[in-house]
Parts: structure tokens; sequence; C-alpha cells
């Protein structure tokens, strides 16, 4: 074989099961990461703004790949980034726009000091500038303070928004 090249995607969808509606999918797999734009927009089609929630560990290993398939999706990605190295276009969003778009959030070097009011206000008032309504679905791309802080903002923000986790577990990364 010459050179190198990506390997095929390969998951495993599993429903968990509840009372309507809460049933929902767990899919777990390979690779998958760059298909998820197009899976998240099947499966929340009246969706205008994605906010990717990380850290800035997670941001620098995996935010660009994400950020490549939302755009190669149609998906606008404007550089906007919020944590405690504060961006200088942060305070300079422009106003919501009618395309759709994907703007991420870093919480920071991560830990537990960002299970706090502060951390949580800093992510619903980026939400707020950068135009979040209840078309909006939170993504947390990261597990443990990340998924807790994204999974608590979805869930109060605008009286709770559509909420997806994206974990990597040795390599294999799980989408619910």
């Amino acid at each position: 074989m010459s050179g190198s090249s990506t390997p095929t995607p390969t998951f495993s969808t599993v429903r968990v099961l509840g009372h309507q509606p809460t049933a929902y999918d767990v899919v777990i797999g390979r690779g998958i990461v760059g298909d998820l734009p197009v899976a998240l927009t099947r499966l929340a089609p009246r969706t205008k703004t994605f906010v990717v929630v990380t850290d800035d560990v997670v941001a620098l290993l995996h935010w660009p790949t994400l950020e490549s398939a939302f755009a190669a999706a149609g998906w606008r990605t404007p550089r906007q980034y919020v944590g405690e190295r504060q961006a200088d276009n942060t305070n300079k969003m422009a106003a919501p726009s009618t395309a759709l778009s994907v703007v991420q959030i870093s919480i920071g070097a991560g830990g537990e000091r960002n299970k706090s009011r502060t951390a949580k206000a800093r992510v619903e008032d980026f939400m707020l500038a950068a135009g979040c309504h209840r078309d909006c679905v939170v993504i947390a791309l990261g597990g443990g303070i990340v998924g807790d802080l994204a999974g608590y903002v979805a869930a109060t923000f605008m009286r709770g928004i559509d909420f997806v986790q994206v974990r990597g577990v040795d390599g294999w990364v799980g989408i619910e």
C-alpha cells in the first residue's frame, strides 16, 4: 500500500431505551468525527448553530478535524474562542447571521474549577453573543468536565436545547 490514508469509519449504534421521548442512540466507532456534521444535520435538520464546547487540550487535538468537516458540509465556521486565554475577537462577534454556523468555545485548561457558575455564565454569554436561540445544538467535544458543563448549559439555556456528547476512549469516539 503506498502512502497513508484515513481509515474508513467503522461504527456501531446502540439504542438506549426509555420512556418516549427519552430513548436515544449511542454511536460508537473509530474515525467517525469527520462524519459528524452530516449525521447531525440529518438528525437535527432545523439547527441553525452548533456550539462546540471543549477544553484547550481537546481543541488542539480534534477541533481542526471537526471544523474542516463542518466546513466541507457547508457550515460557516468563524474562529471564535473563549476561555482563560480570551481571544481578542471575543467581544467583536458579528451580528447573528442567517447562514448556518458552527462556533467553538474552549473552557480553558479544563479541570474541576470549570464546574462553576462562572464557567457556565461564560459559555452562555458566548452563546448569546453568537446569536444562539432554541434552534441551537450544544456539542461537548470531550468527556468529564467538558461533558458535564456543556450538558448543564444545554439543559438550562432557553429552557433546554439539544445536546450531543462526543468523547474519545483510547482512540474510539462515542456520540450520544
